[in-house]
């Protein structure tokens, strides 16, 4: 099912930038106010954080911290397109990992407006394979999205 909201053309723009450049630890998207397109909300620059969820969990380039935060700013009603990239050392694997965050507390609405969004946003990121649905930020610790983030793919 599809929402018709599509992306503007910064979302791909940005998905370039972190995917080709490595500039971006990470990009939050979100609808627009009005409803009418997916737009860039906030891109994270690469920063390094060792040892996140343990030693032997570490990740290089990234600011995981600040992706959290912000999200949690948010509020609990709002929902959000993020693309992390995880980026671990210890194993020598990169992968770009698609969350969608619609937490448990969102009106409906907008958990339906998101979840039908979703696949037109994914069509432009374009090596997205690894996609993960967080309801609540249990759902987003660390060591349960870099678990999934090396175990599971979707194509």
């Amino acid at each position: 099912m599809s929402s018709g909201i599509s992306p503007n053309s910064d979302c791909s723009a940005k998905w370039d930038e972190l995917m080709q450049k490595r500039l971006h630890s990470y990009i939050v998207y979100k609808i627009s106010d009005d409803a009418k397109q997916i737009e860039v909300d906030r891109c994270g620059e690469k920063k390094s954080v060792k040892g996140k969820g343990g030693d032997d969990e570490a990740t290089d380039f990234q600011d995981y911290d600040d992706m959290i935060e912000y999200i949690k700013s948010l509020g609990e009603k709002e929902c959000r397109y993020i693309v992390f990239d995880c980026d671990f050392s210890n194993t020598k694997l990169n992968k770009v990992l698609f969350i969608l965050w619609c937490p448990d507390t969102a009106n409906i609405k907008n958990k339906m407006v998101y979840t039908a969004s979703q696949k037109g946003l994914c069509e432009k990121l374009t090596g997205a394979k690894t996609m993960v649905q967080c309801n609540d930020f249990s759902d987003l610790a660390w060591k349960d999205l870099s678990e999934k983030a090396t175990r599971f793919s979707t194509k």
